[in-house]
This record gives C-alpha cells, sequence and structure tokens, in this order.
C-alpha cells in the first residue's frame, strides 16, 4: 500500500493495483494545494498533495518489495 495526502490533509491508503492513472497538474491547480489526480480502478479520483513523480516512484518501489 502507498500513503496518498488528498488535498484536504486526510491520508489514504491505497493499494497499488488499485491505481490506475496518475497525472500531474498545471501550475493553475497547485495554489490550492493540489500537485496530483490519482485515479482508482474503481473510477474515483483523490485530488493529491502528492507530486506524481513521487506517488510513481513509491508504486514502483513497492512493486520490488512485493515481488520478492
Amino acid at each position: 500500500m502507498i500513503e496518498i495526502t488528498d488535498h484536504a490533509g486526510r491520508k489514504h491508503f491505497v493499494a497499488f493495483a488499485h491505481i490506475s492513472d496518475i497525472r500531474e497538474i498545471a501550475e493553475l491547480a497547485s495554489g490550492a494545494g493540489i500537485r496530483s489526480h490519482v485515479r482508482l480502478t474503481d473510477g474515483r479520483v483523490i485530488q493529491a498533495r502528492d507530486e506524481a513523480s513521487m506517488l510513481a516512484s513509491a508504486i514502483f518501489n513497492e512493486q520490488k518489495r512485493t515481488d520478492r
């Protein structure tokens, strides 16, 4: 599981298998504290404070850890 902090500061713990897409947000939305959109396999979207590259790295590391 990886930790995602949403725009309101709430922490979500999501299994990486349930993440279908991570998108970096343009600078206009970053004023609201939103840095990425994380789309889950059920269609929900988390507006995250985390950078897309940081979340992608966390997913990659989690996949490596679970492949052992």
